[in-house]
């Protein structure tokens, strides 16, 4: 996956300070990237075996996770329009449907009893959910700096891996 941040027009700090908003996308993409993997890793570790339907389930989260530098590129290059900032952040609403998806899968197809920790609550799941919609709504009403603040509070509320996982290595 590649992302990217546009080289500035001009040389002076002013061409180069109006980066900004494009290094805090980068930035919270990154970061958004890494707590997927993170968490994903976590999930796959519990699973004794896998079957077709697990497997699928993962290659359709991780192809919309592919899709994420694309959306990232073009709400920057936009300088945020509201429409590639709709489809930035939707494209973590449908990443984390995904993730949601696959996990179930996980619990319904697993022959792991490790799995049976996912039962446990799922406020962090919803709360991620409702973030998203509303980081969606808005961009939808061209306010993406909202929809970015949106997103970092969904950021700082995965940082710390799944702890319905965590508990079964401590």
């Amino acid at each position: 996956m590649v992302m990217q941040i546009s080289v500035p027009e001009g040389g002076a700090l002013r061409d180069l300070l109006s980066l900004i908003p494009g290094i805090v996308c980068y930035a919270i993409s990154l970061f958004m990237i890494a707590i997927y993997w993170n968490n994903h890793h976590h999930l796959t570790q519990i699973v004794a075996q896998v079957n077709g339907k697990v497997l699928w389930s993962n290659l359709f989260f991780l192809f919309l996770l592919s899709l994420l530098p694309l959306a990232t590129n073009w709400a920057q290059k936009t300088k945020f329009e509201y429409i590639p900032v709709i489809v930035y952040a939707s494209s973590y609403l449908l990443c984390t449907i995904a993730y949601l998806g696959l996990e179930k899968t996980l619990m319904k197809e697993s022959i792991s009893e490790n799995v049976s920790a996912l039962n446990d609550s799922h406020r962090k799941e919803w709360a991620t959910v409702i973030l998203h919609i509303v980081s969606v709504a808005f961009a939808a009403f061209h306010l993406w700096q909202l929809a970015f603040v949106s997103m970092g509070v969904i950021a700082m509320i995965w940082v710390i891996p799944e702890l319905r996982i965590e508990k079964m290595y401590n």
